[in-house]
């Protein structure tokens, strides 16, 4: 009988957040779409893609989770590779029409790597779904005077977050890189305090 470890309790309340709008942002593609999930962890969000219809590879960098999605999820595709790899589109040999990339790109050194990559493995029109904690103005405001960015923050934590997004810092990236964005969602909590946001972009011709 083979022991399939259970995500973390966190892992399944952050995926109760971040998949009714991500489920909104996909929902008009057609069945049958062919959809990247980079960064896809355990698999969670690739198997509820999949469920919905959708064609899914996932890929991630930690070789036991690959192994578990793939015991987990035998409908979905799953291989090793990293998101921001500047030969990832070699790697995959072949295009999208979305690609999925939840709580990934504040992680990212090299952000503008991966924007490269998913134009390269987008089809012109292909949607590019990213989701990332939510920082603005009035969250930052009660942060500080809750004297909480500290706990936050973490920065004596290894590796974690090292790129902070708000809405218009992403939006002003993904125009940069050839990307109109059509679509925003606050994920999480209250209004304008979300835990996260996710965007949809469209890859420009």
């Amino acid at each position: 009988m083979t022991n399939h470890k259970p995500p973390e309790r966190g892992v399944l309340g952050y995926h109760s957040e971040i998949l009714p709008p991500l489920k909104r942002l996909l929902s008009d593609l057609p069945d049958g779409s062919c959809i990247l999930d980079a960064g896809c962890g355990l698999g969670h969000i690739s198997g509820q893609i999949s469920a919905m219809g959708f064609r899914v590879t996932g890929i991630d960098t930690s070789d036991e989770g690959i192994r578990f999605c793939r015991r987990t999820h035998p409908e979905a595709s799953f291989l090793v590779a990293s998101a921001d790899n500047p030969k990832l589109a070699e790697t995959l040999g072949r295009t999208f029409d979305a690609i999925v990339a939840t709580e990934v790109i504040e992680h990212l050194y090299s952000p503008e790597t991966f924007l490269r990559n998913c134009t390269a493995l987008l089809r012109p029109g292909g949607l590019l779904i990213l989701s990332t904690p939510y920082h603005g103005y009035l969250k930052n405001l009660l942060l500080a005077l809750l004297n909480r960015f500290d706990r936050h923050f973490q920065p004596f934590r290894e590796g974690g977050h090292i790129k902070f997004w708000s809405r218009k810092t992403l939006t002003g990236f993904l125009t940069l890189h050839g990307f109109q964005v059509t679509d925003y969602a606050g994920c999480g909590r209250w209004p304008w305090v979300w835990k996260a946001m996710a965007v949809r972009a469209v890859r420009t011709p």
